[in-house]
């Protein structure tokens, strides 16, 4: 993502118009995390471009790490694709579902 560009422009894009960065800090890391299953990810990457950011868009840090951590946590909870790896990893531990 960052290679392609879309990180940079996405910044930018925020800094004009700072109004978007609380719904972007939200939904982002739940679209990222709902497709991979997986929240520590995308609430990382998510932070490391807009949290350094987020004093020139007026935002305070910690309430725009908060909205990020719980978006990535709800994509998390809500992923098929979670619920697929769960199941694995109870057939491979041996465990019957009991």
């Amino acid at each position: 993502i960052r290679e392609s560009g879309l990180i940079e422009a996405m910044t930018r894009a925020l800094l004009r118009w700072p109004s978007l960065a609380q719904g972007v800090a939200l939904t982002l890391p739940w679209a990222l995390a709902t497709v991979s299953g997986t929240g520590i990810a995308p609430a990382v990457t998510v932070m490391e471009f807009m949290i350094p950011e987020a004093p020139a868009m007026a935002l305070d840090p910690v309430r725009l790490g908060t909205l990020i951590a719980m978006g990535a946590h709800f994509g998390r909870t809500m992923s098929l694709v979670a619920a697929v790896v769960a199941s694995r990893t109870k057939v491979s531990n041996g465990s019957h579902g009991d």
